[in-house]
């Protein structure tokens, strides 16, 4: 298994970093609907439920992608209370960004504002037309806050880390097990779709035109041309070339054919609950761990990932000290 196989890489601005702790920054809320229960203060600045909600909604999706349908009031308190902290969090962090007095940093909260804005709004239907879009107080409240977090931990020292060598590689001897390439074949296929509800017929009729199909593969038959002619799958365009698969990413019954077939050899005939195929295989690669210099690069974007997070809890740990904080929720 690929220790990176969800591992996606970002940069280092703000949506990125504080997503791996509050996940995205809370959207604004129209007035109408806006809820002013007070949820928290820090240092006197109040976080209104408003600016929670979106977060808890988000967390509790998570949780049901896990398959934890039914979350229970312990849970969700437990949800709330981390969510509520990580808003206190980015409060804080946009607070000892504002107290920055610093012309070149001033500047380029106000430039990281307009980037966010444009971002924010990007379903604008042109350019010109996201120039021209303007925002509420509230709105514009976010985006300065997202934009002084963004420009603070940038300040703070974690935009530009490097990771010695050293580190890259004994993290690679450590983990090289889990840096393994899956066995992969280049196959190609014909598929006779069938549908859930296929009656007796319909599947005797589907049987026999794929058997039909394979006779004449047999007879010396063009894969590509009968693939393109018969196959109810998209490949079909291209011949019925599936690329290179990876073992265990087709059904189970194709995959044990793909897998057990050699290079230039071809299938009779198998059902998969999509139809009727017949598989070629083309090419084999074997499964294999990745040399260093192939995973060295995202070895890094790792580390200096778990990295920051490290460093914000530290820098959020540290303001804290010094903060008034009241929480108003029954954590």
């Amino acid at each position: 298994m690929n220790i990176f196989a969800k591992f996606t890489v970002s940069g280092c601005c703000f949506l990125f970093i504080m997503s791996l702790m509050i996940g995205t920054a809370p959207a604004a809320t129209t007035p109408e609907k806006a809820d002013k229960t007070v949820v928290a203060r820090v240092n006197g600045t109040v976080i209104y439920h408003d600016e929670l909600a979106p977060l808890l909604e988000s967390a509790k999706a998570r949780y049901r992608k896990q398959g934890n349908q039914s979350i229970s009031p312990d849970l969700e308190k437990n949800i709330q209370s981390k969510e509520l902290d990580q808003l206190i969090g980015r409060e804080l962090l946009a607070q000892a960004g504002a107290k920055v007095d610093d012309k070149a940093f001033a500047e380029k909260v106000e430039l990281r504002i307009k980037a966010l804005t444009q971002a924010r709004f990007h379903n604008a239907s042109s350019a010109e037309k996201a120039k021209s879009v303007t925002i509420d107080p509230h709105q514009r409240e976010i985006l300065r806050k997202d934009a002084l977090v963004d420009a603070y931990l940038e300040k703070s020292g974690i935009a530009n880390l490097q990771v010695p060598e050293k580190n890259l590689k004994e993290f690679y001897e450590k983990n090289k097990q889990g840096l393994a390439v899956l066995e992969t074949v280049k196959a190609s296929h014909i598929m006779v779709e069938l549908s859930k509800k296929a009656k007796a017929a319909d599947v005797e009729e589907a049987r026999k035109k794929i058997q039909s199909i394979s006779d004449e593969l047999k007879k010396g038959g063009d894969f590509a041309e009968l693939a393109r002619k018969h196959s109810n799958c998209a490949s079909a365009a291209n011949g019925g070339d599936l690329g290179y698969i990876k073992r265990g990413y087709m059904p189970g019954d194709f995959n044990k054919v793909a897998f057990a077939l050699k290079p230039g050899e071809t299938s009779e005939p198998i059902r998969t609950q999509h139809g009727f195929h017949i598989v070629r295989v083309f090419d084999k690669k074997p499964e294999r761990v990745q040399e260093f210099p192939e995973v060295k690069d995202t070895i890094a974007k790792y580390l200096i990932r778990d990295y920051k997070r490290t460093k914000i809890e530290e820098i959020i740990s540290e303001l804290k000290l010094k903060a008034k904080i009241e929480r108003y929720l029954n954590d």
